[in-house]
Order: C-alpha cells, then structure tokens, then sequence
C-alpha cells in the first residue's frame, strides 16, 4: 500500500500555521502566560486538545474578565507587531 504525501492545505482567512517552537515570532507576555497556562492544564489533567471550555476556564483562572460589549473580533489589531510583520500586514 502506498502512503499518503503530507500536503499542506490553505486555510481560507486564516493564517499559515507555523510552529511556534521553531518560528521567530515574539510573543506578548500575556501569550506567553495564556500558553504556558494552558501547557500546564494539559499536563495537570492528562489532555491533549483542551475543549473551548476548559479554555475559558484557564482564561478565566488568570484572571479575564468579559469588561466590554460583545462585539465583532478584530484579530488583525489584536495581533502583536511581529504577527503583523510575518503577515505582511504592517
């Protein structure tokens, strides 16, 4: 049986997904908080892929809180300069 060519596939509006072990991009020390926050989830309760849920849970336990109106997300203002740049954004 031959094995299947590990193609990447274009995610229509979204960005290419990088590793961010091996990317250059500097990340916010709130990113660096939410990620190390939610590795250690992961490790403490044995998961893999957190559910969306568990993941408001560990926002909320650093302390978010919803303070605004819903509204849309502007994920491009949102982004640190080095996410702009690596876009081509700034």
């Amino acid at each position: 049986m031959a094995k299947n060519k590990s193609t990447k596939v274009a995610r229509a509006g979204f960005p290419p997904c990088q590793n961010p072990c091996t990317s250059d991009i500097e990340y916010t020390p709130a990113e660096v908080e939410f990620a190390n926050a939610v590795d250690k989830y992961k490790r403490e309760h044995h998961r893999t892929f957190p559910t969306n849920r568990e993941l408001f849970y560990i926002l909320l336990s650093l302390g978010y809180r919803k303070v605004d109106a819903p509204g849309d997300i502007d994920v491009e203002s949102s982004l640190s300069r080095s996410h702009r740049e690596e876009l081509g954004k700034d």
